[in-house]
């Protein structure tokens, strides 16, 4: 689902039940992005309404939260692009260090 033809430097950074998180750098601009890969098929009832969350969400601008540069629908299958901004997984973090849940608060805003 994720064209070479858009995106260069294609390396799978984690791996989930439901997803498949990728970092790339989108051709026409030389942007670094990460792309999430949902592994479920949607049907089209399904990703309408997403369609219309995700649009919704795009045009949110804050710095706490990843843009969203675009999405992608095929095979009914979806893919979420996020401008990279280079800041590790939450996940990858507490898996190398666990943290007790005071210092937890921090990471999580």
């Amino acid at each position: 689902m994720i064209s070479s033809s858009v995106y260069s430097h294609l390396e799978k950074v984690q791996e989930f039940s439901h997803s498949v998180i990728y970092r790339a750098q989108r051709k026409k601009d030389n942007l670094p992005v990460l792309i999430k890969e949902f592994k479920l098929e949607f049907n089209k009832d399904q990703i309408s309404p997403v369609r219309r969350q995700l649009a919704s969400i795009k045009k949110i601008k804050s710095p706490a939260i990843s843009a969203i540069t675009e999405y992608h629908t095929e095979d009914n299958k979806l893919s979420i692009v996020y401008e990279d901004t280079g800041a590790m997984f939450l996940s990858v973090v507490l898996q190398d260090s666990p943290t007790d849940i005071m210092s937890f608060f921090p990471l999580a805003l």
